[in-house]
């Protein structure tokens, strides 16, 4: 089988495998840059052609003829890589134009550039003629570097296309000569001395050389965007030469972007980046530069690009069409496996379908055992959590129970003792007959006082014993400015009381309000007050406060 044939169908199915639809020679950006300048192709035509319209109107407000002749020169600038025939049609004009005028450099002049049209479209033999009848010693000397120029590349391209050996080393000697003359002409700095220079060096070989001196040329706005085509054409043969296809493919991709927005149909990047593209395997890519770049020598009637085209164009072009009908019997090769699947997934439908149906009645029932089941758990979870709530209600009603009793025998303990030594100083009163001092220790309060004192001491002991982050924890819903601080550790103040009763389960203000010796109204005013300064919904502050040191009692 035919090598590229291979390439072509592993590529292809590898392609298809990964579901990757573009051509592995579009990836980079700058094929995609070439795709961009190709489809634009017809602004930067009519750019061209907007300034050919121009020159022509130019020329036809103009009288005197040495203005026509100038206007001749820039209409034969614009037509040389876009129409041969027009370039050949205008380069006439001039000729008559000069010879109208009666200055001989001028003819000489005309004459070159007609031989310049004439090499360029391939007619070698003709520009030769003309360069013969030109006596070289007649040529002025600003045109010497001009005609050293054209025999040089008339030369050149001769010994590219002649077969026999003698004749290609007479046309090399030829071209060497009129090159080092031309060389000698040149700014050693310009970007013209570097083409020729690196042109000599590709044929000589010398293809690395070629590299070095071009690089810093290649991408430079400085340069009009033709002479940036041309440099990175010449480039792309250097690369070429020492085998670094990556670096060749890039500069030719770069000609072609410039070669396409310059509008020049006479074009030799995209041709050679075509051939690249073959070889790399990429048939359709090649095959459609080719016929863009086989159509534009057609419009601009350029032999010498019509014949490189022809020398690779059939050999693309078969492989091309033959790389289709492998596509096409790949993509029938895999309609008929989808077809193939279809069926199987059709009668793999059928079967799944029928098991739905037996899952969905399966699922169904399994449904309202999952409910069933839930609905238990449910109730099971629900009872859990009461029990557990209970669990924890009994842990610290029987902790403070017990705490409370422990403190109330102690107190009444105390309290027996200190009324037997209060009963035995009023005997001694009583039986020392000291009458009035009796009667003012039992009409003072000051022991009732003392007592209360000694008895709210004792409950906020008791109380900050068994919650001892109480007042903490009760600051923590309130707003930070709504804050209680205690006089002194160990204690609490009447409003703290309050809450500290309704954490122990008494929240029925009139208990607390006996308890606390104040008035129901006052107990009620601080429980409102309190509920306002909450931090967060004022309706669950009492809630809230119920949670303090739960957790520990849950531990206990």
């Amino acid at each position: 089988m035919n090598p590229y044939r291979l390439t072509y169908l592993l590529s292809l199915i590898l392609l298809m495998l990964t579901s990757c639809g573009s051509d592995s020679g579009t990836a980079s950006s700058l094929m995609d840059e070439l795709e961009q300048a190709i489809k634009d192709r017809p602004v930067y035509a009519k750019q061209r052609e907007d300034r050919i319209s121009q020159l022509k109107d130019e020329l036809w407000k103009q009288s005197a003829d040495s203005m026509k002749f100038d206007i001749y020169a820039k209409l034969l600038d614009e037509y040389k890589c876009y129409n041969v025939d027009s370039a050949l049609s205008y380069a006439s004009r001039r000729l008559d134009m000069s010879r109208k005028l009666g200055r001989p450099e001028l003819v000489t002049h005309a004459r070159l550039d007609e031989a310049e049209v004439l090499q360029s479209s391939g007619m070698y033999v003709e520009a030769l003629d003309i360069l013969r009848s030109i006596p070289r010693d007649s040529v002025p000397d600003y045109l010497s570097w001009f005609y050293g120029h054209l025999t040089r590349n008339i030369y050149s391209k001769l010994t590219d296309y002649t077969l026999r050996a003698a004749d290609k080393a007479r046309y090399q000697a030829v071209v060497d000569s009129f090159t080092q003359d031309y060389i000698k002409t040149l700014d050693p700095g310009s970007l013209t001395y570097a083409l020729v220079v690196a042109d000599r060096n590709n044929k000589a070989g010398r293809f690395a050389e070629s590299v070095k001196l071009l690089e810093p040329y290649v991408g430079n706005d400085k340069y009009t965007v033709h002479e940036q085509a041309i440099c990175a054409c010449v480039l792309g043969f250097a690369y070429k030469g020492v085998g670094d296809m990556a670096k060749a493919k890039e500069c030719f991709t770069r000609s072609a972007i410039s070669d396409m927005r310059s509008a020049v149909k006479d074009h030799m990047s995209i041709t050679q980046l075509a051939m690249i593209l073959y070889e790399e395997g990429d048939f359709k890519c090649a095959h459609e530069f080719l016929q863009l770049s086989l159509g534009d020598a057609i419009q601009s009637n350029s032999q010498q690009r019509l014949a490189e085209i022809r020398l690779v164009l059939p050999e693309i072009t078969a492989v091309y069409y033959e790389s289709l009908h492998d596509r096409q019997r790949v993509q029938n090769g895999f309609i008929i496996a989808i077809s193939v699947m279809l069926l199987v997934l059709a009668v793999a439908a059928v079967l799944l379908r029928r098991q739905e149906r037996c899952a969905r009645v399966a699922a169904k029932a399994l449904e309202r055992a999952n409910k069933k089941m839930r609905r238990l758990n449910d109730n099971l979870n629900k009872s859990n959590a009461d029990l557990k709530d209970a669990n924890h209600e009994i842990a610290e009603n029987a902790y403070i129970k017990e705490e409370y009793i422990a403190r109330y025998m102690d107190i009444c303990s105390a309290y027996i003792e200190k009324y037997d030594s209060q009963r035995k100083h009023w005997l001694k009163l009583l039986t020392g007959r000291k009458f009035d001092e009796l009667h003012d220790e039992l009409k003072s309060t000051e022991m009732v006082n003392d007592e209360l004192r000694q008895f709210y001491e004792n409950f906020d002991a008791t109380f900050l014993h068994l919650f001892p982050t109480f007042v903490e924890d009760f600051n923590m819903l309130l707003n930070e400015d709504s804050q209680y601080v205690p006089k002194a550790d160990g204690t609490l103040n009447t409003e703290m009381r309050i809450f500290a009763l309704i954490r122990l389960g008494i929240s029925d203000s009139v208990k607390i309000a006996q308890f606390l010796r104040v008035s129901v109204s006052t107990v009620y005013n601080y429980r409102t007050r309190v509920r306002g300064r909450a931090v967060g919904d004022r309706d669950k502050v009492e809630d809230e406060l119920m949670k303090i040191g739960a957790q520990a009692y849950s531990e206990v």
